[in-house]
């Protein structure tokens, strides 16, 4: 099955999730640099790579 560019839809579903409006709140800026490793050392603590 081929796509057929011009009978797509003029909006594409991803051009309706935005965040406009929210203002980004930079708070690495304010932390200490041993933070990595106490969040580390919490058993609790996950990660997620992307």
């Amino acid at each position: 099955m081929s796509f057929r560019l011009f009978d797509a839809p003029l909006r594409e579903p991803s051009q309706f999730v935005g965040f406009a409006g929210n203002r980004i709140d930079r708070q690495s800026e304010n932390r200490a640099d041993d933070v990595v490793e106490k969040a580390l050392a919490d058993r609790t603590a996950r990660l997620m790579l992307m």
